[in-house]
């Protein structure tokens, strides 16, 4: 059993694993970052795929598989997009959506930068959020790409520095296997 937190990019290695194991059966779920690290931990899952940080210590971590920007953004008509570059601190005063589990308790999760949240446990209803002009996130580009590019979704500018936090992405295996 595998879980995954993005998808997207994870396509090219199941890919590889199926040309070299063209036989074994896979179970493929898709979650958010809290419940796949969770389930992995209780032995629900054999291997997931998960952002790097601290709670990732205590499980093993087989190998690095690629780097993603996460960045933050809003639609065409959203206030921070108006005006010019902002200081990264304003977006405390907009909505934020923010992808979590349900149970996450949020208060200790450094991505959320906002006093104001929206939760949801989706990438799709939190890009449809957004695309609608009822808040901003920060999200994977890997991900954003089709919104970027038809102007949907922008960029949010800064003032006090860049737009984009990379954060590896790693293969995690449950201990003892």
């Amino acid at each position: 059993k595998v879980g995954e937190v993005n998808p997207r990019q994870s396509w090219r290695a199941l890919q590889a694993l199926e040309q070299r194991y063209r036989g074994m059966d896979m179970e493929i779920q898709t979650a958010t970052q809290e419940t796949v690290v969770d389930a992995l931990k209780k032995r629900a899952l054999d291997l997931c795929s998960a952002y790097g940080g601290l709670e990732l210590e205590s499980g093993g971590i087989v190998q690095s598989l690629w780097t993603e920007t996460i960045s933050a953004v809003a639609a065409p008509g959203h206030p921070l997009l108006q005006g010019g570059p902002r200081p990264l601190e304003e977006l405390k005063a907009y909505r934020q959506m923010v992808i979590t589990s349900p149970d996450n308790d949020v208060s200790k999760d450094r991505s959320m930068l906002s006093l104001r949240q929206w939760k949801t446990d989706s990438l799709p209803m939190t890009l449809e959020l957004v695309d609608r002009g009822l808040g901003w996130a920060n999200l994977p580009l890997s991900c954003l790409r089709p919104s970027l590019e038809s102007g949907r979704l922008q960029r949010i500018q800064f003032s006090t520095g860049s737009n984009g936090l990379d954060l590896p992405i790693y293969l995690l295996q449950s201990k003892g296997q």
